[in-house]
């Protein structure tokens, strides 16, 4: 039996539409999916931009660092040859209603991104990075919005010892189901964050079966490339 028919679908950057781009998240939206994962870098000149990659190559088909570009000269290599890259700001301007997860792939987009978000005190992010020094000074400089788990808080909660932090901040655990051929999303990690709070959202989830079993465990949303398949699970 599920446990959370009403689980939250996230669409992983805008996934299955051309990722990080307006055109993937209108439709989204207009799907009645409220809730974004994304990933931002940032530019030459500063800008906070939508993107996984440190690089355009994948999206772009030019083997350019977003590091060493300009705004302006990103744009020249539009995604997919087709759609504009979108900025932090402009994102958050466009759905000030929804609920963001937002991962700092970078030491550099640190501050800049902090910056950013500063401008939207109101809206329900989750703040997060792979990096656990940056995802504490996240944490510290912007206590209001809700905060990602450290990898080492995961660990921790895996062996049943709840993260410190839980006692004074908003925290999610935004977690892969396994890593390293380890299970993370386990009945005890499970029974540790509801002990302390802390939602559980598993990435990427895009097969039904997958997406029952852990329902089934208790966990609270899906981030998933395919929304359109995982709705088909709830009541």
């Amino acid at each position: 039996m599920i446990e959370n028919s009403n689980f939250i679908i996230w669409t992983h950057r805008g996934r299955p539409e051309p990722e990080h781009c307006e055109r993937a998240f209108d439709i989204a939206w207009m799907s009645g999916i409220t809730n974004f994962e994304i990933d931002i870098r940032k530019t030459r000149d500063h800008q906070v931009v939508l993107t996984h990659d440190a690089d355009i190559k994948r999206i772009s088909g030019v083997d350019l660092e977003i590091a060493d570009l300009t705004l302006s000269e990103l744009q020249e290599h539009p995604i997919d040859g087709l759609y504009p890259w979108v900025t932090l700001g402009q994102f958050l301007s466009n759905y000030p209603k929804s609920k963001v997860s937002i991962d700092f792939k970078s030491d550099d987009v640190l501050l800049p991104g902090i910056e950013v978000l500063r401008k939207f005190p109101d809206m329900d992010i989750v703040n997060g990075s792979f990096s656990r020094s940056r995802t504490l000074t996240i944490r510290k400089e912007l206590p209001h919005f809700r905060s990602a788990l450290t990898p080492f808080e995961v660990v921790q909660a895996m062996t049943g010892i709840t993260p410190q932090d839980s006692k004074t901040h908003k925290l999610n655990a935004m977690v892969p189901p396994r890593q390293y051929g380890i299970e993370v999303v386990t009945p005890r990690f499970v029974r540790t964050c509801n002990r302390a709070g802390i939602e559980i959202h598993v990435w990427v989830i895009n097969e039904v079966s997958e997406a029952t079993k852990l329902l089934e465990l208790g966990v609270h949303g899906l981030v998933t490339d395919d929304y359109r398949t995982l709705r088909s699970i709830r009541n």
